[in-house]
């Protein structure tokens, strides 16, 4: 997508420290993902959840829930007919985030349905709180990407979605 816009890429990763809500959000994936490593002992409870935590963090909260507010805002541009190209990219990739939710959740409840071991009531809290920052960290996003509402996009209607997908996450 960069690329098509002929935008300058070292200029798009700077944003990643200039953009406060978008240097949280990396630093709270960061933070959250646990470093996996080959030979991994997954016979240990501990890292079994970090696995599922893993599983849970990527598909769930960021790709099922802090990309779906910047979706809907460049498909309702897309259906306003601006950025049209930019758009047909997004309803390409919206496919693609779906899959990945879905196998990601297919995968998270197949772990657990064989190691109900991990799936204990402070894990569950954990994966829980996991989302809320998410959440948290998604809504200050959405209010730096539209700061005032215009045609067709209404900031609260974007915070609401956010809130909506992770709750259909959860």
């Amino acid at each position: 997508i960069i690329g098509s816009l002929n935008i300058d890429l070292d200029e798009v990763t700077a944003k990643f420290n200039d953009i406060p809500s978008i240097k949280a959000k990396n630093a709270f994936i960061t933070r959250h993902i646990p470093s996996l490593k080959m030979g991994i002992d997954l016979t240990i409870t501990a890292n079994k959840q970090k696995f599922a935590k893993a599983i849970f963090g990527i598909t769930q909260v960021m790709e099922g829930t802090q990309f779906y507010a910047l979706f809907a805002m460049i498909l309702s541009l897309h259906r306003q007919n601006k950025m049209t190209g930019i758009g047909q990219m997004f309803q390409y990739t919206l496919r693609d985030e779906s899959n990945h939710i879905a196998l990601g959740r297919f995968i998270l409840s197949q772990l657990i349905e064989e190691n109900p071991d991990i799936w204990t009531p402070e894990f569950q809290k954990e994966l829980v709180e996991f989302m809320r920052e998410g959440v948290s960290l998604e809504k200050d996003f959405v209010r730096d990407c539209l700061p005032e509402d215009t045609a067709g996009m209404q900031q609260n209607e974007f915070l609401d979605y956010v809130d909506f997908n992770a709750d259909r996450r959860l």
